[in-house]
């Protein structure tokens, strides 16, 4: 993958721009699932299977995926930097976003909720909202990233400070060696087994400002993955070769991940005593699926974008901004089609683009009022 001289990778910024942007139909989805998941607040009248499909699949790798790029940049940027720039940088692309973020979108989502609700069940316009916020809503990840890129920075300044000590960019006990199909399931089935506290299949969704142990521990392994990726270049050489296998195994056994995962809300549905069973399974197939589609993804777009290209250096710019701002304008989008006679899955399909189409307009605004240079997006 070659790097321009600001340092950008056309490869991963397509990935992760793209990954941004699901957020957006994850979160349309989110409405039209009946009462598969209460922790949900808003319930559109229309639903659809398609949209429940959608949401397993798409939380099952997307999170993770991201984390593991997260943990390449910051290798990247540990090594050229040392600790001190690794903290600088994080500080700029993570910590004050997430503050801002924190101070000024997410009361709009508790608002945008309130108002969603209260429209629906047809009693005026109420506006609510907490202050301070009791949570960072959608944008939780930001925290997490934070705090994994503090370990991190202290690990590396503790290599830099002891002579002749090991590499700050190769600590940890995750190895791809040449990424070969028995090295790629163990690293899927160690993921499972930390997916295992989990209340539910996949990874669950944090609430309130404090980091939860049994998140911050699977989220971190991603995140370490990602980080020897960055010093395993005949891993990613391995990657590149078999990218087109990587994927479809990555997509075969996320497709069966999902199946499972519906398996086990019928099996709770109906109390039958295979639920664990049927759980235990479910998270062994998505620490696989994410390990799998990891390597084909880092291969293929290795492949697939040796130089950078206009339109994903202008994806990925946008991406970050679209998914924080995204949120609050999912709801009102999708409160304002409520009345529209149109079935769950269209209904979520025009969500997610007419959010995506104001979410980058506001992006152009912002970027108008605050010109941006360089990368937008955590890395």
């Amino acid at each position: 993958m070659t790097e321009t001289s600001q340092g950008r990778e056309a490869g991963l910024d397509a990935l992760r721009g793209v990954l941004m942007l699901l957020g957006v139909l994850l979160h349309a989805a989110c409405c039209f699932q009946g009462d598969a998941n209460t922790a949900w607040p808003y319930r559109d009248v229309a639903t659809s299977g398609v949209a429940i499909y959608v949401l397993i699949v798409v939380h099952i790798f997307r999170m993770p995926l991201f984390f593991v790029i997260a943990g390449y940049f910051a290798a990247r940027t540990a090594a050229h930097r040392g600790a001190s720039g690794l903290l600088r940088s994080r500080w700029s692309r993570i910590g004050i976003p997430l503050i801002l973020g924190v101070l000024v979108v997410v009361p709009l989502v508790e608002l945008a909720f309130a108002w969603a609700i209260t429209r629906a069940a047809g009693v005026g316009m109420v506006f609510t909202a907490t202050w301070p916020p009791r949570g960072s809503a959608h944008l939780w990840f930001l925290e997490y990233l934070l705090v994994l890129s503090v370990i991190a920075a202290a690990v590396v300044a503790l290599a830099e400070r002891r002579p002749g000590g090991v590499s700050p960019i190769t600590f940890g006990g995750v190895r791809f060696g040449t990424a070969g199909l028995g090295r790629l399931v163990g690293l899927g089935l160690g993921l499972g087994v930390l997916l295992l506290p989990m209340a539910t299949p996949g990874f669950a969704t944090p609430h309130g400002f404090v980091p939860e142990l049994r998140l911050l521990v699977p989220y971190g392994y991603c995140f370490l993955l990602g980080w020897r990726l960055w010093s395993a270049p005949e891993a990613r050489a391995a990657m590149r070769a078999r990218a087109g296998r990587l994927v479809t195994a990555g997509i075969v056994l996320l497709h069966v991940a999902a199946l499972a995962a519906l398996m086990y809300w019928g099996a709770v549905a109906e109390r039958r005593e295979s639920v664990l069973g049927i759980y235990v399974l479910t998270q062994m197939l998505s620490g696989l699926a994410v390990v799998f589609l990891t390597a084909g993804a880092f291969g293929w777009v290795e492949r697939r974008f040796e130089t950078p290209r206009a339109w994903t250096t202008a994806m990925a710019d946008a991406s970050y901004t679209i998914y924080v701002v995204h949120l609050p304008i999912v709801l009102v989008v999708v409160a304002l089609l409520r009345p529209a006679p149109l079935s769950g899955t269209l209904k979520m399909f025009a969500t997610t683009t007419l959010a995506f189409v104001a979410s980058w307009w506001v992006y152009r605004v912002w970027r108008w009022v605050r010109p941006v240079g360089g990368r937008a997006a955590p890395r």
